[in-house]
């Protein structure tokens, strides 16, 4: 929990760059069914490049470190997924682009199937880091072990978004000395 509370913007850029090359090797792994093979190295190197670079100026874009990221919700999910949706329509344009200039056809030597197997690791390696650093965070909060003398029960009116909402905020130390413990709501549905 200390080092999710510690990670910044720019140790997110260091370990997503990590993981786009893990991602563009791991496809190519997945593609050509060998896990330990660096003969297949220089065939995504030009592709890998293109990635770094497409990515991190996608990623810089959609904000992706510029978040505290122990509080990330729902459209954070969809922050992340547009991110690398960007970052991967903008790589296979460049590097179609370089194959059309220098005339030579790049599928010869990467498939297309490589693009969507490298979508799908590098969209699970950076949302898994974010996701490792609000869990992180989730369970420090949880384990203060109940309510402490200095602290005051809340029965929370609204069991909506706006509840959940104020909910989070008092269990993540906002409002400090408040502790929700139940929520009432007129609606039935919302039980």
């Amino acid at each position: 929990a200390r080092i999710a509370r510690r990670v910044r913007g720019r140790h997110l850029l260091v370990i997503d760059l990590a993981a786009i090359v893990v991602a563009a090797y791991g496809a190519t792994a997945l593609l050509h069914d060998r896990l330990f093979d660096t003969t297949y190295l220089a065939t995504i190197t030009p592709a890998l490049g293109i990635l770094l670079v497409e990515r991190t100026v996608a990623n810089v874009r959609c904000g992706m470190y510029s978040r505290q990221w122990r509080y990330a919700s729902v459209p954070d999910v969809q922050r992340i997924v547009g991110a690398v949706a960007i970052g991967s329509a903008a790589s296979i344009s460049t590097f179609l682009l370089i194959g059309a200039v220098t005339s030579t056809n790049p599928n010869d030597k990467l498939p297309l199937s490589f693009w969507f197997i490298e979508f799908v690791l590098t969209l699970f390696t950076l949302g898994g880091v974010r996701l490792a650093i609000r869990a992180a965070s989730d369970l420090a909060v949880d384990n203060s072990g109940g309510i402490k003398a200095n602290e005051r029960p809340a029965l929370l009116y609204g069991a909506g978004h706006a509840g959940v909402m104020i909910a989070r905020s008092a269990r993540h130390g906002s409002s400090k000395g408040i502790v929700p413990v139940a929520f009432l709501d007129d609606d039935p549905d919302l039980a």
